[in-house]
């Protein structure tokens, strides 16, 4: 992963939970994904690092139950944020400086 993907990928972090594995959008903190959120539409109604929503919280929340983790868990979130980007991973980890 490149520095300039890397830091990206940050600061899309830091603004979207504040580096909070368990925000919910709205201000909330949750262990677990509420199920306003989890029943909500692609689009609304946030949880963790990234903001998931909708059907890729649903995602999220289903591959950290196959790990009998928590959907909370820092690592699992990261590690389904990998797995989520799937083949574009490596074009974000091959990413140069903008020109």
């Amino acid at each position: 992963l490149s520095n300039q993907a890397a830091a990206c990928i940050i600061v899309y972090m830091q603004q979207e939970s504040g580096f909070d594995p368990h925000a919910v959008q709205g201000g909330g903190s949750a262990d677990e994904p509420p199920d306003s959120c989890l029943n909500a539409a692609d689009g609304s109604n946030a949880y963790g690092l990234c903001q998931w929503t909708g059907s890729r919280l649903r995602a999220m929340n289903d591959f950290a139950k196959s790990q009998g983790k928590s959907a909370g868990d820092i690592e699992v979130q990261l590690a389904f944020m990998k797995q989520e980007a799937g083949d574009t991973w490596n074009s974000v980890s091959n990413a140069g400086t903008a020109e």
